[in-house]
């Protein structure tokens, strides 16, 4: 195209060829379009866009930009940094979550990640409690450095063998747990507690571990204070086999001949001086599986005498029983078996000391 002056940028699109360059000269008395003339219609006047792109150009609205594109995924508004609303999304590969640090005790579920610096046991509420199927939240609580106890909404139960609504977190350690709405109600997923070594997580009944668990200082292994029924106990156990009928408290010795559990008493030949546990699992007859406690707490109120609290409990000259009062016939044993924490539970802590009668 020769230099050409025009007033209409209009008519560029019918004088331009493949190549052409246009200058304007907005000095002297070259330049005599004003604003509107040099306005460029772009639906029309400008080739080579994608489809809808004019559109989203004239109106740039988050549908039309949708409409622009041909690699998006999902659907909905344009998502910009600072506190987006999302609905039923998934996400893979890394993302980047700004926590939410609690003041106070409430915990908003719409927020991707809450965390909670423990000074007390507080009870946590959860605001917007019913939101979009899909959404999830985690939860993070650390504990100062003594053990505290959140208790959360019982919609928010966490089912580990049995619905829990207190998440014990241990002194100078972190609690996380994920929380996902199902469109029913919440689940609770992830990590249950803070993670320390490896393998598989560990659930509430019946965990199988291996390798060694090591105690940190000033921590321990603690048993249930007190049963809470007949029938109840908790401490250290093993598996066996029943060589006879046992029952609930039934003080038992490992027989040497065919490694099955019998009833003990304080006869000199009835086990007096062997390995002994107390049942926690009947046995109906001789050969069937049963468990017994080796060292615990245990509450046997049709099994036990009425026991002196702090006294020792002693193997009976009856087969299976306990005694308050030590055996004093001539021949027996005299052995005692734990001490009463209660009128009818005990420490099962047997003696390896048996002294026998003359």
């Amino acid at each position: 195209m020769p230099n050409q002056k025009l007033t209409d940028l209009t008519a560029l699109p019918s004088v331009m060829a493949s190549g052409d360059k246009v200058y304007v000269v907005r000095s002297g008395t070259d330049y005599q379009a004003d604003q509107t003339d040099l306005q460029v219609a772009v639906d029309t006047q400008v080739t080579g866009l994608g489809t809808n792109v004019a559109t989203f150009l004239a109106t740039p609205s988050s549908a039309n930009l949708a409409a622009a594109v041909t690699d998006e995924t999902g659907t909905g508004a344009l998502v910009l940094g600072t506190n987006p609303s999302l609905a039923g999304y998934t996400l893979t590969g890394a993302r980047v979550v700004t926590p939410t640090t609690l003041a106070g005790t409430e915990v908003d579920v719409t927020k991707p990640e809450s965390v909670k610096a423990l000074s007390s046991s507080p009870t946590l509420t959860f605001s917007n409690a019913t939101p979009t199927t899909g959404t999830e939240f985690r939860l993070t609580l650390t504990a100062d450095g003594t053990d505290r106890t959140a208790t959360i909404p019982s919609s928010f139960s966490i089912n580990l063998g049995q619905n829990r609504t207190t998440i014990p977190v241990p002194a100078n350690n972190t609690a996380a747990l994920t929380f996902r709405y199902t469109g029913a109600r919440w689940e609770v997923f992830g990590d249950p507690v803070a993670t320390v070594g490896s393998g598989s997580y560990v659930l509430a009944t019946a965990p199988t571990l291996s390798g060694a668990v090591q105690l940190d200082e000033n921590a321990s292994i603690a048993l249930d204070p007190a049963g809470s029924a007949d029938g109840k106990f908790s401490g250290i156990s093993i598996s066996g086999t029943a060589g006879a009928t046992l029952a609930f408290g039934d003080l038992c010795y490992l027989n040497n001949d065919d490694s099955r559990w019998e009833l003990a008493d304080a006869n000199l030949s009835d086990g007096y001086d062997k390995l002994l546990g107390m049942c926690v699992r009947a046995a109906a007859s001789d050969g069937d599986p049963t468990r017994l406690l080796l060292f615990g707490q245990i509450r046997a109120d049709a099994k036990f005498p009425t026991l002196t609290v702090g006294a020792p409990a002693y193997m009976s000259e009856t087969a299976g029983a306990v005694v308050v009062t030590a055996p004093s016939t001539s021949g027996e044993a005299v052995r005692v078996v734990g001490h009463a924490l209660t009128a009818d539970e005990m420490l099962f802590n047997p003696s390896s000391t048996t002294v026998v009668l003359s």
